[in-house]
């Protein structure tokens, strides 16, 4: 699991971005569309610092799935919100699942599953 804390401010999105994508670039596991999860982690980002109050942070893991996909989790210290609908829209036709739950120690966890990507000709198989 990678993890990483990030101001509740408008410029964690777009850091959230660059830590998404310079994490999945640089490992073997898990194969998902690196392009795909900085998007839906970047969306998931936006909506919860939207809801943090000014000095809140925003939590984001990176969970390698079971399934050879990716788990992305982003944690915000408020109750949950109604989700933007055109946001959860687009995002439920590039993902498994989806989902929201309250943090035990308080605060609000949005998730998405992306699935382990397609890919075209030979694949390198997991080590054991």
């Amino acid at each position: 699991m990678l993890h990483r804390t990030l101001p509740g401010t408008p410029r964690a999105i777009e850091d959230a971005r660059t830590w998404i994508k310079k994490a999945l670039s640089t490992r073997q596991r898990p194969q998902i569309s690196v392009a795909d999860a900085v998007h839906v982690g970047a969306q998931l980002v936006a909506t919860a610092v939207r809801h943090t109050p000014k000095g809140g942070v925003v939590e984001i893991n990176l969970i390698p799935a079971r399934n050879g996909g990716l788990v992305i989790e982003v944690k915000d210290p408020n109750s949950p919100a109604a989700p933007h609908v055109g946001c959860w829209a687009k995002i439920s036709c590039m993902v498994r699942g989806f989902g929201t739950s309250t943090s035990m120690e308080g605060g609000h966890i949005a998730w998405c599953e992306l699935p382990e990507a397609i890919t075209s000709g030979p694949t390198r198989r997991p080590d054991p």
